[in-house]
């Protein structure tokens, strides 16, 4: 009988002990380290290694079992490369805004495995100088679980991948002194949710957003130069309209905004004097005319009837020679506005007099019609307009029936169509 217990004790143990091994090997058991501050003073370059160790000696410890850390007067490359090598996944909390630096190093808190036995996988915070200039290529690679919230406000170069890879990375906004940002410099930063980038930024290096998918830039600043491959790649919360105040059009590669939401681009008329062209491998247009937040109103003829792309809704005005007025019809919309949601305005031009009506007039004559929107037709159409007008044809009133031939024109540009009667004859107005 007590063979009988002491065996079946036996095989519980090792039952236990197999279970214990299993989950440990798939990772299942996780043990928390004790927290472990460590505040120090390293008035010397080079010797932090020596002061901590003397230290977490003094008190049992080792730097492995470091979780918060904070270390003032100065620092060098050898300083930070022996905490690298060093410290240990326990690492959540770093304090180095009390160093009189101005730089961090290359690689300085990189977690380049990317793995759960990372140095600097589990480092969350991390408090910087407010005397940095630059952050050196890879400082903080692959630090995955890091939430910084700003940067110092003096800072003016972000090196190549230096927050590549930092997934929970919560930056409100860029410093306003930062001029320069390098390749892959935020790649994978998928919780950025930037909405500008400093003005004096004039180079955006190769796959510098490559990832962002929060990334919310409302435009781009009007020093940029350059814009390298695959900048914005993959950054599908970028509006699909940009605006972009350019004084001079920066270079920029046919794959820079691939796989973005960015579908149009709209440019100073100073730099952009055609209809459109292609840019960054979107089409960019110029700021004549009206837009929408879909995209842009394009104004093309269709024999006597004037279309406005949106570009997803079409609005049509249609004139007709023997009623002498204006109707629109609408596709693309799963409602029509109805004839409170949009007005239809006629007015005198050139030689006659006719003050802006929405009845058509009667009168042989010159005159203009608008085609606009009402506050209920905006919201319909989701329009950004400073006046709400959509369209404007030209028309003219004779007590014969005649038509209307309209060049490809854009709203808010000097007409002069030629008015083509049914015999065929021509007269040019103005």
């Amino acid at each position: 009988m007590r063979q009988n217990i002491i065996k079946r004790k036996i095989g519980i143990l090792i039952v236990f002990v197999f279970m214990l091994t299993i989950a440990w090997r798939i990772g299942t058991i996780n043990v928390k380290a004790a927290d472990y501050s460590v505040t120090i003073t390293n008035n010397t370059n080079g010797q932090l290694g020596t002061n901590i160790t003397t230290k977490t000696t003094t008190e049992g410890k080792t730097a492995a079992n470091i979780t918060s850390l904070t270390v003032s007067g100065s620092m060098n490359t050898t300083d930070f490369s022996w905490l690298r090598s060093n410290l240990s996944a326990n690492i959540t909390s770093i304090d180095i805004s009390a160093l009189t630096i101005t730089s961090i190093p290359s690689s300085a808190f990189s977690n380049a495995s990317f793995d759960a036995n990372g140095r600097y996988n589990n480092l969350s915070n991390i408090n910087l100088p407010n005397g940095l200039t630059s952050i050196g290529d890879y400082a903080f690679y692959g630090c995955k679980n890091l939430a910084l919230e700003s940067l110092p406000y003096g800072l003016i170069s972000i090196g190549a991948a230096a927050f590549y890879g930092c997934t929970n990375l919560a930056l409100e906004s860029l410093p306003s002194g930062v001029t320069s940002i390098g390749d892959y410099a935020f790649q994978s930063c998928t919780n950025l949710a930037i909405t500008s980038l400093p003005d004096g930024v004039t180079s955006i290096a190769d796959s510098a957003f490559a990832y962002c998918t929060n990334l919310a830039l409302e435009s781009l600043p009007d020093g940029v130069t350059s814009i390298g491959n695959y900048a914005f790649y993959g950054c599908t919360s970028l509006p699909k309209i940009m605006k972009c105040d350019f004084t001079t059009l920066p270079t920029v590669q046919a794959d820079s905004f691939s796989t973005s939401a960015v579908s149009y681009f709209i440019f100073p008329d100073s730099i952009c004097s055609s209809s459109s062209f292609t840019w960054g491998g979107k089409t960019a247009m110029n700021q004549t005319g009206d837009y929408d937040s879909d995209g842009v109103n394009n104004i093309t003829e269709f024999n006597n009837s004037r279309s406005v792309y949106l570009p997803d809704i079409v609005v049509t005005l249609s004139y007709n020679s023997t009623t002498k007025t204006i109707s629109p019809s609408f596709t693309g919309v799963a409602t029509n506005p109805t004839s409170s949601e949009y007005k239809i305005e006629y007015e005198g031009r050139s030689t006659t007099t006719y003050t802006k009506s929405t009845t058509a007039p009667t009168v042989a004559g010159y005159y203009t019609a608008s085609f606009s929107l009402t506050t209920a037709g905006q919201a319909k159409f989701s329009i950004i307009t400073a006046d709400s007008t959509i369209a404007v044809q030209y028309i003219y009133v004779t007590s014969s029936s005649m038509s209307v031939s309209m060049s490809n024109i854009t709203y808010g540009t000097t007409l002069s169509p030629t008015i083509t009667n049914s015999t065929g004859g021509t007269r040019t107005t103005e």
